[in-house]
């Protein structure tokens, strides 16, 4: 546990809360304050999901009695408790909610409190959004060593505590009614409050016994530091909290969560379009890609799996042997062209096709003008044997196809064929 929430709550709902989030391993005040009322707790339903919620009743409110335990109640305490204590409280066992505290020996000391009010405040933490970790009274959080009584001061209340489980709060226009009570015991000696009293609060003015003076400390800090010194809580029974996410009711919170999930919605809606627009373009690189590889390899025929069919016609053309002749076509084709008057940028090479079998180079070209594809024939029919397609002109563009043939290997071969 890192961080506590201490919430002090009051007798009714138009009075002050008091409370304070601690930080436990660093012995740290985080935050402190007071609530005008009840309804003002939502405030604190922002630490709440970062901390620990120890409530403290006023001690008015939780009794303390003890009874002797029978035997055969061992194992049923709880059940037992209320038919135990039906002569001890004033109010019906029915409306009282008992919670054994400690046992020793036979004799058991229990915590009474009505359930219409632990209910109450049950209801008030539920409505801020909040969930109790733990809840005892008051004065329980209060520090204490045997032979001395503590105190402090929290708004107009004293907290006094007198052993392990024994304590009570008084407003401080009751204290008085202590006095008095104090001075009848004084005679009988059967008094706790002989004890010193070790106040972490300044004493008050009026004071007719002894209190102890001490260095001040805040209460909230006192009961903070104090509360956490035994495991006992009076949310037992029915009331028993299960543990759960505390989903705070801040304010605004409709509006927030209204903010986030348009902004989720348009997310997914950009992703979307982003998703849409590069399908889009997959889909018109995948059709290029296409185009260009019919054009290259001159094969109309549909293509199912372009990487298959890419990879099955470059290992074919791989496994075929070596062309002896096509380089010399290239080399007299680029030495033909460049004695010309043509600038290589305005011819544009539709398709090269090797015939292995008959020697001869098929050329698909275009150029900008007629003339220049006369000269273009001119210079190449000087070094190949040559044969001409129909020109077509398409806008502004002249194209025609050349089949090209060695002479030097035409003439051999037609040797070979006599």
């Amino acid at each position: 546990m890192t961080d506590i929430l201490v919430i002090r709550l009051p007798e009714k709902a138009d009075q002050s809360v008091h409370w304070i989030h601690y930080s436990v391993n660093e012995d740290l005040i985080k935050d402190y304050g007071k609530l005008n009322q009840v309804s003002e707790l939502t405030e604190l339903s922002g630490l709440s999901l970062r901390s620990d919620i120890q409530v403290l009743l006023p001690g008015q409110q939780v009794s303390i009695q003890s009874c002797l335990l029978p035997k055969r109640a061992e194992k049923k305490i709880d059940q037992a408790l209320p038919a135990l204590l039906e002569d001890s409280v004033a109010d019906n066992i029915e409306r009282l909610h008992f919670v054994a505290l400690e046992v020793v020996k036979e004799r058991v000391t229990v915590a009474v409190i009505a359930h219409s009010y632990i209910q109450t405040c049950l209801d008030w933490l539920a409505h801020a959004g909040l969930q109790a970790t733990r809840m005892i009274p008051d004065w329980l959080a209060l520090p204490y060593q045997e032979g001395e009584t503590t105190a402090v001061k929290l708004g107009n209340d004293w907290l006094f505590r007198e052993g392990t489980y024994q304590g009570f709060t008084l407003e401080q226009e009751c204290l008085p009614i202590l006095y008095l009570v104090k001075a009848e015991q004084d005679q009988t000696r059967d008094s706790t409050l002989n004890q010193n009293i070790r106040s972490f609060s300044s004493p008050p003015e009026d004071s007719s016994f002894f209190w102890q003076a001490g260095t001040v400390i805040p209460a909230l800090t006192v009961l903070a530091r104090g509360c956490l010194s035994h495991n006992i809580t009076l949310l037992s029974g029915p009331y028993r909290q299960n543990k759960t996410i505390r989903i705070p009711l801040l304010k605004g919170a409709a509006a927030a969560c209204m903010a986030i999930l348009s902004f989720v919605i348009l997310s997914v809606i950009e992703k979307g379009l982003i998703f849409h627009r590069l399908t889009q373009e997959i889909k018109k690189t995948q059709i290029k890609a296409e185009q260009a590889y019919q054009a290259l390899f001159l094969k109309p025929q549909k293509v199912v799996n372009l990487k298959a069919q890419f990879n099955a016609l470059t290992n074919q053309m791989k496994s075929q042997p070596k062309v002896p002749h096509l380089m010399d076509f290239l080399a007299q084709i680029a030495i033909g062209i460049a004695n010309m008057r043509i600038e290589p940028r305005d011819m544009h090479w539709f398709a090269l096709r090797y015939d292995r079998e008959h020697h001869s180079l098929y050329l698909q070209i275009g150029v900008n003008h007629f003339s220049e594809f006369e000269q273009l024939r001119n210079g190449l029919s000087e070094k190949f044997i040559l044969e001409q397609g129909v020109l077509v002109q398409e806008k502004k563009r002249v194209n025609s196809t050349f089949t090209l043939k060695n002479k030097t290997v035409e003439v051999n071969h037609l040797k070979v064929t006599k």
